[in-house]
């Protein structure tokens, strides 16, 4: 390495733990078609692929715990060797890695603002994930339902949720612990569909909104039974969205009050985050602004502290109604439009 440095083959670069080494494009291309003709292509890929599947999945639990910046910021530096991993794991075709990979690193793409290009990465795991174990398509079909879930594309979300909760509802039969967190998960995931349907205008029935509250319980119980503190502080948060978005927001405001101690006491800055920043939208749903100001400014101090692309833009949004309840239409104005163009960005 030393020697490809000094002949300006290779560069190196500062990394957390280690130097890091770049090529320039056209000797990368070069050196690939080396590789091509050497008969040596497909085994270095696929050393390649596994190297990225270790990577994503060491981060995919950091991703909202209090390393969760360094962890996305390495998956950042790394976002180009993820690319050609799953295109190769595509291409293979390896389906499980490409599962693996899209599973852990769906919740980066979708924080740092990659949403549109997660969904394209997506759509090619899913044309080519014939072979493929139950569990395995549970965790693309949760990967998948998340994307178009944040991308507000709520039927496609429905659909593979559905999928998902299928399979953990089978395998929590048999399956232990693992496959009931699994299921309360699922269902948590399904619930807030309904609870985004709600929120987005589509028109709800009564029973719509007690099938959301009903899985949202469900869930609830397995992860206390497990004695999963951030399971709870999901669910908890989910069912006060729901509550919520049924135009009960004092009812929601104590459940976002426990979620944020449980995701706090978890070590899971994220969802506290996203407790914080709905406790704030109870609050303002109750015309109390001023009480609303703290819980959605340290939301935001969390998400800025991440780069969590998609929480700073809804907190941004909710700074900006306080704004305007307070009577500062200019720098309402400001944040509304921070938070739009932060929106069309990602």
């Amino acid at each position: 390495l030393t020697s490809l440095v000094d002949q300006s083959l290779i560069r190196a670069e500062d990394g957390d733990d280690e130097p890091r080494f770049a090529m320039l494009e056209t000797i990368r291309s070069f050196a690939e078609e080396l590789l091509d003709e050497a008969g040596e292509a497909d085994a270095v890929r696929d050393a390649h692929l596994a190297a990225c599947v270790d990577l994503v999945e060491r981060a995919a639990p950091n991703l909202q715990g209090d390393d969760q910046r360094r962890w996305l910021d390495r998956l950042e530096r790394d976002h180009d060797n993820i690319r050609a991993a799953i295109a190769w794991a595509i291409r293979r075709p390896a389906p499980a890695e490409a599962v693996r990979i899209a599973h852990a690193a769906w919740r980066f793409w979708q924080q740092r603002g990659y949403l549109a290009e997660a969904r394209r990465i997506l759509d090619g795991v899913a044309v080519g994930a014939g072979e493929l174990s139950p569990r395995e398509r549970a965790r693309l079909a949760e990967a998948f339902g998340g994307v178009a879930y944040w991308q507000a594309d709520l039927p496609v979300a429905a659909r593979w949720y559905d999928e998902a909760l299928a399979v953990w509802r089978g395998e929590a039969r048999t399956g232990g612990d693992l496959a009931r967190r699994e299921l309360a998960n699922a269902l948590y995931n399904r619930a807030y569909v309904m609870v985004a349907e709600h929120f987005l205008g589509t028109p709800a029935t009564p029973a719509a909104d007690a099938g959301s509250q009903e899985m949202l319980r469900e869930a609830l119980e397995i992860y206390r039974d497990l004695g999963d503190r951030a399971g709870e502080g999901n669910a908890l948060w989910g069912l006060g969205g729901a509550l919520m978005f049924a135009r009960e927001p004092a009812v929601a405001e104590p459940l976002f009050r426990d979620a944020v101690e449980l995701h706090r006491s978890a070590g899971h800055r994220t969802m506290e985050a996203w407790s914080l920043h709905m406790l704030a939208t109870a609050i303002l749903m109750q015309d109390r602004p001023e009480e609303a100001r703290g819980p959605s400014a340290h939301a935001l101090r969390h998400f800025h502290g991440a780069s969590d692309v998609a929480g700073i833009t809804l907190a941004l949004d909710t700074l900006a109604v306080i704004a305007v309840a307070a009577g500062d239409r200019a720098r309402g104005g400001r944040l509304w439009g921070a938070a739009r163009e932060l929106q069309r960005a990602s």
